[in-house]
């Protein structure tokens, strides 16, 4: 079943700097909380003005009840003025797209491999697996340039 994205009007609920230069944002999103599944992604307007024009892409590392969550880290225009968003700020999000994760019923075991950033979305697939999958055993494989490129290690507890 392909479901249609949808815009959402969404409040930033709270906002960290985890290490330098990296983020991570909750955002108060109901409907689109109960739709996203692990491995899909949104299209956020990073700015209300027209430079940068396009939305920019974020893997979801977190969803429940009402609220979603992203890391991104700073790189450009877009993600630079991303960090300075406050709390309360209302953002305007595209979402869910992409097929989301896999997971075969019957499978005893999953490994998780990512690195940097890009371990975002497996913290919101570990969660998942544990809370769908119980009977499934989790190894997570983590790389990065230094230890704070593995900041998220803390989100596999």
């Amino acid at each position: 079943m392909v479901l249609k994205p949808e815009v959402f009007l969404s409040n930033i609920i709270h906002k960290k700097e985890i290490t330098t230069g990296i983020f991570h944002i909750v955002i108060e999103s109901p409907v689109l909380a109960q739709k996203v599944c692990p491995g899909q992604f949104v299209m956020i307007q990073t700015h209300d003005n027209t430079d940068p024009l396009l939305r920019r892409p974020f893997s979801l590392c977190g969803a429940e009840k009402d609220v979603v969550e992203i890391l991104f880290q700073v790189r450009g225009k877009g993600t630079e003025a991303m960090s300075k968003w406050k709390s309360g700020q209302v953002i305007n999000i595209m979402g869910p797209l992409g097929n989301g994760f896999c997971i075969p019923g019957k499978a005893e075991e999953a490994c998780l491999v990512g690195g940097g950033v890009g371990i975002a979305p497996l913290v919101f697939l570990a969660q998942h697996i544990k809370n769908e999958h119980v009977h499934m055993a989790i190894k997570v494989f983590l790389g990065g340039k230094t230890e704070n490129d593995v900041s998220l290690l803390a989100g596999f507890n």
